[in-house]
């Protein structure tokens, strides 16, 4: 055991000496013939239930002193130690059709009858997810392995959609549930759905998990599952359902401490107390625990700004969030994905903290969009966007962009706008994220030609977001534009050509271009603007889009002549390959036709790089593998966006 501080050390004396007090009190109400009560915690409630963290300092007894003549303790959540609380509604059957998120990450929720354990979903291969078959001769054993050790975050937007796609696709696990028990499947599909902040694919996989069609599915990894999932998204009280019957059949400290913080939230604090005290008598060395849970029974919030980002469980972080105690801002680029909910929950208006979260893959893009959409700006500032946005930091600039093209209803004005947004996002390197965030403002800017001057923009912003057949609209614009440049005497290479030429090969890698004849002239042309436009970046933006390409349609040999030039050039690029093992792993289950494999090992190929740093031969392995599957148009929209975030 690590050896205590200061301060630790007398929270720990306290923490026993109120554990003595509780003990006391209890034996002697006992002693007198009565009974302590049961915490009785109803079903389905949600966050809306919570009152205020400053309210808990009011009407509070002291800890360890009788409450006779006292007002009643406060609670965090009315109803969970059997006082009235406000009834909520019963939760409700999965929905037969429905949307869990929002922008590139939403899934649609598809009825399932019956699942046996491990098979549950919230999309079927009728309704977007993978095929039923996809664990079809995949070895049981590896299958769980394989997704309890999946990487924790995802810097690649399509990468993180794939992912999530993935993990609630309904399909029979693998194997006889030997090894390991039914359901433990389940609970790593839905671990590796919080860590990656899919929060709300978490959760509604955990309800519907705890709705099988024969009776919820138990086994302690999926229980445990569960309750971290609704940790992790903020919902306490669904957490402590299971707290106190697992608190008995389990020796794990999990399940004690999670117990400890449904008492306190529920205004227990004599019991609280006590299994707080008998924690620390067993050793339990957990100083960020104890802080909160401490804090949590004397109804404060405590200063977390110096705590290790990295000590934040879903627990904790459930549990600061509950008292409206900020963790340490260094949460958003070290801590876990609950851990930056806490966050953007307690600080929402710490916008670049936010962005910096969604960046790494620990924060949905779609929360982004909600806290973008509730900062605070005065009138001024939303009468005149553009000039005020200059002034400001780039996220806050954003999401003043954002909220205005809430308001904003002049096609060209919107245009402007979104111009702007992706111009401050790109000079920050956010460029792949904000046109996720962005994608719902810049769907409702029509194509028209009294927009052209907006049309390169839409539609680089377009692919980059993975809307391909939206962004094939604009280029088509600027197609039809560009002839009519070449019409005109002497305007044989205006911009609507440029525009044309440098967007080529983004309609090539998202397959709306098909292999044409004279495309050997087209790609040749492209070849040009972006040696013109970029010298010292070209041989990598090239290999990036023809690696992949070649890797995907063998047959053209104009990509086989590009791809002999850039050879002759020698040229390089600088970037990594993540995970050579995976990647032959990949190819290897690609080649025998196995789904569910391919896109397993192709996430840890993926692994936590982001777009621009994956190395070219690595994304066209990639691509091709899940092209041999099924799944060619995922392969290139995980190309597209590292060209594009590459600088293309």
């Amino acid at each position: 055991m690590t050896t205590a501080s200061p301060a630790d050390r007398r929270l720990r004396r306290r923490a026993a000496a109120r554990a003595a007090a509780a003990f006391a009190a209890v034996w002697v109400w006992m002693a007198a013939g009565a009974a302590p009560a049961v915490a009785q915690t109803p079903a389905g409630q949600t966050d809306a239930e919570q009152t205020d963290a400053e309210q808990t300092d009011a009407g509070r007894s002291d800890p360890g002193r009788s409450n006779a003549g006292q007002s009643a303790p406060v609670r965090l959540f009315p109803g969970l130690d059997g006082a009235p609380a406000p009834q909520p509604d019963a939760a409700p059957a999965p929905p037969s059709s429905g949307v869990i998120g929002s922008g590139p990450e939403a899934v649609e929720v598809a009825p399932l009858t019956a699942p046996a354990a491990d098979a549950v979903g919230l999309i079927d291969s009728a309704s977007g997810g993978l095929p039923a078959d996809m664990w079809t001769g995949a070895p049981r054993l590896r299958v769980h392995q394989g997704l309890l050790g999946l990487p924790t975050q995802s810097r690649t937007l399509a990468g993180r959609t794939l992912a999530i796609r993935f993990l609630t696709s309904a399909a029979p696990a693998p194997g006889d549930a030997a090894d390991p028990p039914a359901g433990d499947i389940l609970a790593a599909r839905i671990d590796a759905l919080v860590a990656l902040g899919a929060l709300q694919a978490a959760t509604g996989l955990a309800e519907i998990s705890s709705r099988g069609g024969q009776g919820p599915l138990e086994t302690p990894a999926l229980t445990r599952a569960r309750a971290e999932a609704h940790l992790a998204a903020g919902a306490l009280p669904a957490a402590c359902t299971d707290a106190r019957p697992m608190s008995q059949r389990s020796d794990a400290p999990f399940w004690q401490k999670l117990l400890i913080a449904c008492q306190a939230a529920a205004g227990q604090t004599g019991e609280a107390e006590f299994g707080l005290g008998l924690l620390v008598e067993m050793g339990v060395d957990d100083p960020l625990f104890l802080t909160i849970a401490d804090a949590m029974i004397a109804g404060r919030a405590p200063d977390l700004s110096a705590s290790d980002p990295g000590a934040f469980t879903a627990l904790t972080s459930a549990m600061a969030r509950a008292l409206g105690a900020q963790p340490p801002a260094a949460v958003a680029m070290q801590g876990s994905a609950p851990a930056v909910a806490a966050l953007a929950a307690t600080a929402p208006q710490a916008l670049a903290l936010a962005e910096a979260a969604a960046w790494r893959g620990a924060l949905d893009p779609a929360r982004l969009a909600e806290l973008y959409a509730g900062a605070d700006f005065d009138k001024a500032q939303l009468d005149s966007p553009l000039s005020a946005a200059d002034a400001l930091d780039g996220a806050r600039a954003r999401a003043l962009l954002y909220q205005s093209l809430s308001i904003q209803t002049v096609p060209a004005a919107k245009a402007e706008l979104l111009t702007a947004a992706f111009r401050t996002a790109a000079r920050d390197g956010l460029y792949p994220l904000a046109a996720a965030v962005f994608a719902d403002h810049l769907a409702q800017v029509p194509p028209e030609t009294g927009l052209s001057f907006f049309a390169e923009t839409a539609a680089r912003a377009l692919y980059a977001a993975g809307s391909m057949r939206a962004a094939e609209r604009w280029r088509r614009l600027i197609e039809a534009r560009a002839m009519g440049e070449t019409a005109d005497a002497g305007a044989a290479s205006g911009p609507m050509t440029a525009a044309g030429e440098r967007l080529w090969a983004l309609g090539r890698l998202a397959g709306t271009i098909p292999m044409e004849e004279g495309g050997a002239g087209r790609l040749a042309a492209w070849e040009r603007r972006i040696a013109a436009r970029a010298p010292e970046q070209a041989g990598d933006l090239m290999l990036r889009v023809l690696l992949p390409l070649a890797a995907l349609e063998p047959a053209d040999d104009s990509l086989t002549d590009a791809l002999f030039r850039r050879a002759r050039a020698g040229d390089l690029v600088e970037a990594t390959t993540a995970n050579p093992a995976a990647g032959a792993l990949m190819g290897r289950a690609a080649a025998e036709g196995r789904v569910g494999e391919t896109v397993l090992f192709a996430l840890y190929r993926l692994g936590g790089l982001p777009a621009a740093d994956m190395e070219p031969t690595s994304l066209a392995e990639i691509a091709a593998a899940l092209a041999a599957v099924g799944l060619e148009a995922e392969g290139r929209r995980l190309a597209l966006e590292s060209a594009v975030a590459a600088g293309l």
